[in-house]
């Protein structure tokens, strides 16, 4: 029987070491080093289960939803210098936390992003997973609260042990629902259970393996905990696009779906001011290609 090779070697330290989420990455190296072909059949069944295998279900118990954005939404994705920039250090920091995981050092590359409703925090964190090749999963913070006493921070704790399960970008929208400054409020009833679920989010933060990537999300950062704050490396605030950014977006988003632009630069600036809001805009454009549409569907025989 020939030697184990250092993949092998590799392969069975992890089991052994209940480390499965290092072992089902090296399992992929062990199966690749059948160059024979004999066993071709069974590399190949192996590869598909192991990549079931890494994934989530697309909802966990209501509190955690996502799986992969799609090559179509990121197509028409317009995303600035300045976020780019911002993704590009986060992307930086996720190999430094994989070599520290090597070094058994824990790291959260966790990313605070905050500024007005519809500025693009949401649309930031697809662009982040997709560009890093990751399943966005979503932390729905109005389905974790819960009236029973308690039950909030259990609902947290499972939602991150879900998470912590695959390598993925957690999201955490509107973290201030959550994690409110601790200082205000008193020690019992609604108050110290606020206090209760801070605590429980900062511990679950701490816990978080390197290989999952943080974004939380806020309109109001002055009022979040100053413990949980300091627990976020980055923190970056997502401006609204500029006059001549939203005219790319809007180019950008024709060109995704092969129809001309019919709009000039300067409609397209009026529409924005009346818009206030990317997203507003967006929805303002689909509204009238969508009534456009229509109408010259209409004007077809049945």
């Amino acid at each position: 029987m020939p030697s184990l090779t250092k993949n092998q070697q590799f392969l069975i330290r992890y089991i052994v070491g209940n480390d499965m989420h290092r072992a089902r990455q090296m399992v992929d190296d062990v199966l690749a080093e059948d160059t024979t072909q004999k066993d071709a059949a069974f590399v190949s069944e192996m590869k598909e289960r192991l990549a079931r295998a890494q994934e989530m279900p697309l909802t966990y118990k209501g509190y955690l939803t996502g799986g992969y954005v799609s090559d179509e939404e990121m197509q028409r994705y317009f995303c600035s210098d300045r976020e780019k920039a911002v993704a590009e250090t986060i992307i930086r920091m996720s190999r430094a936390a994989a070599k520290l995981e090597e070094l058994q050092i824990h790291y959260t590359n966790a990313t605070l992003l905050y500024g007005p409703s519809g500025c693009g925090k949401t649309m930031f964190a697809k662009y982040l997973a997709y560009t890093m090749g990751r399943s966005l999963y979503y932390v729905n913070f109005a389905s974790t609260v819960d009236s029973l006493m308690g039950q909030t921070a259990k609902n947290i704790t499972k939602v991150f042990q879900a998470a912590a399960s695959v390598p993925c970008v957690l999201f955490l929208d509107e973290i201030d629902c959550v994690a409110l400054t601790r200082d205000a409020h008193g020690q019992k009833g609604p108050d110290g259970e606020l206090e209760r679920t801070t605590i429980s989010l900062m511990q679950c933060l701490d816990t978080l393996p390197n290989r999952v990537v943080l974004l939380a999300a806020t309109n109001r950062p002055d009022i979040i905990d100053p413990a949980l704050m300091r627990r976020f490396s980055q923190r970056h605030k997502v401006q609204m696009p500029t006059d001549e950014e939203a005219v790319k977006m809007v180019e950008l988003f024709f060109s995704s779906i092969g129809q001309e632009n019919p709009y000039s630069d300067e409609e397209i600036r009026n529409l924005y001011r009346e818009a206030l809001t990317p997203a507003m805009l967006m929805v303002g454009i689909v509204q009238r290609l969508a009534e456009q549409i229509a109408q010259e569907e209409g004007d077809k025989p049945c």
